[in-house]
């Protein structure tokens, strides 16, 4: 019975750590797919291009 409860505790305490760190990083990935379709002004891309 103690090992079944270590086993338990160890799982929860895993998930515990785990799920926080998988939703950060999911976060961080969306977040740069927004960052990569930015729409730009025309006035600052001719201000960029020095058109």
């Amino acid at each position: 019975m103690k090992r079944f409860a270590f086993f338990t505790g160890f799982l929860i305490l895993t998930t515990a750590v785990a799920l926080p760190l998988m939703l950060l990083k999911k976060g961080k990935a969306f977040r740069q797919e927004e960052d990569d379709n930015i729409r730009y002004d025309i006035d600052d891309y001719v201000a960029a291009e020095g058109l």
